[in-house]
């Protein structure tokens, strides 16, 4: 006797991946139950981190993207660090079993569901939904790469504004990037190159003043040689976007003084 079709099963609600309270056989809408909603479905979870799709206010939307882009060490497997990513890379590769999360305060090392249990310290920085709360991780693991990246530092209009820390190097003048320009302390058109040894940042004032004169024909002075700075895992961050929970794994950089 026909029976109709074979019964399909019933998928897994990303919504609900997670929540403690909610494990017993009980509907939850559209077909779901709450027994079939399983921790350790990675998949699912990072589907609801990365593409939810509830009703949100635009504070909340932007608040989210935000999150989403905010900085997360990279570690390797001795614990030494290796690259700064995104929260939003940083679930995948936790996804992928390629990374664990460490608890700053902890060092207890996490898969996407145990991290799910953690209880949250601070609110501003969870991924929300309107069942579960996460917490943005800070920090991950590397569960098999153990090498340490010997990279040069690339010199970019970015990295020389890191390098300087967005101060003008003639007069100690900080400002914008509008308000500053990038000097050939040998002018360009007595042969000096455009390279790391050769550029350094100027204010306004002090670069219409300088123009296509060395710094001593100019009378100004260079706060301090400009060298290239070694390569690091923060190289493309400014030190107001690095975390807290990073300091004991990372030396802190020492502020440079104006040479005598």
């Amino acid at each position: 006797m026909y029976r109709g079709p074979p019964r399909q099963a019933t998928p897994t609600n990303p919504w609900l991946v997670g929540n403690r309270s909610s494990r017993h056989d009980t509907p939850v809408g559209e077909g779901f139950t709450t027994r079939q909603l399983d921790i350790h479905s990675a998949a699912s979870a990072v589907r609801f981190v990365l593409r939810l799709e509830s009703p949100m206010s635009a504070s909340e939307t932007v608040r989210r993207a935000n999150l989403l882009q905010r900085p997360t060490l990279v570690l390797n497997r001795s614990w030494l660090p290796v690259h700064v990513t995104t929260v939003r890379r940083a679930l995948c590769m936790v996804f992928r079993d390629a990374a664990r999360i460490v608890c700053p305060e902890s060092l207890t090392t996490h898969d996407f569901g145990s991290w799910v249990d953690v209880p949250i310290t601070n609110l501003d920085h969870a991924i929300r939904s309107p069942r579960i709360h996460i917490a943005a991780p800070e920090i991950i693991l590397l569960t098999h790469y153990n090498r340490v990246p010997c990279h040069a530092a690339p010199f970019t209009r970015r990295n020389l504004f890191l390098r300087d820390d967005y101060t003008c190097q003639y007069c100690g003048k900080r400002g914008p990037t509008d308000r500053l320009s990038v000097d050939h302390v040998q002018p360009r058109s007595r042969g000096g190159s455009t390279s790391w040894e050769n550029c350094v940042l100027a204010c306004m004032r002090c670069n219409a003043r300088k123009a296509n004169h060395t710094p001593k024909e100019a009378g100004l002075k260079l706060l301090r040689q400009p060298v290239r700075p070694s390569w690091t895992p923060y190289l493309s961050l400014r030190p107001s976007q690095r975390m807290e929970s990073w300091a004991r794994f990372t030396p802190q950089p020492k502020r440079r003084t104006r040479n005598n």
